[in-house]
């Protein structure tokens, strides 16, 4: 449905190559220029209104605010990445299936393999102030404890929404600096719900509701699915995306009831919520920028500034706001860093 009424198929891989956003253009700049709302607007009496309704609850519980605030392209090229036919591809991308040990057993997985090497030096709980970039053979980060590091090549990993708080000396060029200031907040929350039985784990829900036609905060806009394993072996897990007036880190007991209140049946065991909103190290949801944005920043963004590199899934070419794209993004700065290392430019970095 969603493929048929927002995006044909056919055109879809001659408007964009999922690892080159730039592929075609003129159709990059045109797509990006709208906003999802523009798009639906376009099409929305090839809609029946529970269509419109659930392609509403999808954007909004994805970005986070309203559809005029989120790029038609950035979803166009997410909706690629995932399949490009099918919503069931793209749920199935983003949210059905899953690593076993779970992405802080990834984590463990990546930090443990970078230790074996005996290459690495770490530091944990040591929040940056500054990054200094003067110097022509050496970059400098200074820590908020006081501490400074010092390496001939610095790739920077600080999610964009961090980045406007970091002092960079001498300053970053304006067009990157525009970028860092200009980046949209994702205000979405995940919740993970234990349901009592096994009837929710083919389930799920969307919902959104409207004031004076606009989506409303309250109650939340979210998607909701049901996940086929739980540990009890005799309940139901739920994940939640919600973008809402409700917080359910501060206020558990208005999420269980609002959550209850979907089917008569439902009855809430147990719930875990993130508000990465409120982490000071996160500042918000993954990476969904406004139109306009990715035409006008993304380039700049991505890159280097000397000897400082720049790496995020906030910004790559490919899985923008999923790990993948934090790899993906990773993998290219560490190359280019050992690609000039290796023409002898600056000698071997070290902390």
């Amino acid at each position: 449905m969603l493929s048929r009424s927002l995006v044909c198929p056919t055109r879809l891989s001659r408007t964009s190559r999922v690892h080159n956003p730039q592929y075609n253009y003129a159709h990059f700049v045109k797509y990006d220029a709208m906003s999802v709302l523009d798009r639906l607007e376009q099409c929305k009496d090839q809609l029946s209104r529970n269509q419109y309704e659930f392609i509403v609850a999808n954007v909004v519980g994805m970005g986070g605010t309203d559809m005029s605030s989120i790029s038609y392209f950035d979803q166009l090229h997410r909706w690629a990445l995932c399949g490009g036919r099918e919503a069931v591809e793209y749920v199935n991308h983003n949210v059905r299936y899953k690593l076993k040990c779970g992405q802080s057993g990834l984590a463990r997985c990546l930090f443990d393999h970078s230790l074996k090497t005996g290459n690495l030096s770490y530091s944990f709980s040591t929040p940056i102030h500054s990054i200094n970039h003067s110097a022509a053979s050496c970059v400098t980060a200074n820590c908020t404890d006081g501490r400074v590091f010092s390496a001939r090549k610095l790739i920077c990993t600080i999610p964009l929404m961090l980045l406007k708080d970091l002092v960079f000396v001498p300053q970053l060029p304006p067009l990157k600096a525009g970028g860092i200031a200009q980046g949209r907040q994702n205000i979405v929350r995940k919740v993970h719900i234990q349901a009592e039985g096994k009837k929710w784990r083919s389930w799920s829900a969307n919902r959104v509701s409207w004031t004076d036609g606009k989506v409303s905060r309250d109650p939340s806009a979210f998607m909701a699915l049901g996940e086929l394993h739980s540990a009890s072996g005799e309940d139901s897990n739920l994940v939640f995306f919600a973008a809402g007036n409700i917080d359910p880190v501060a206020q558990p007991a208005q999420q269980v009831a609002e959550t209850e209140n979907l089917h008569p049946d439902m009855k809430v065991k147990r719930m875990v919520a993130i508000d990465w909103e409120k982490d000071p190290y996160s500042k918000g949801g993954w990476a969904c920028h406004s139109p306009g944005y990715l035409t006008k920043c993304l380039t700049a963004l991505q890159a280097p500034v000397g000897n400082l590199k720049f790496a995020s899934g906030d910004y790559p070419d490919g899985w923008r706001g999923y790990i993948d794209g934090a790899i993906e993004s990773g993998m290219l700065a560490a190359k280019e860093v050992d690609d000039e290392l290796r023409d002898g430019q600056a000698g071997l970095a070290k902390l």
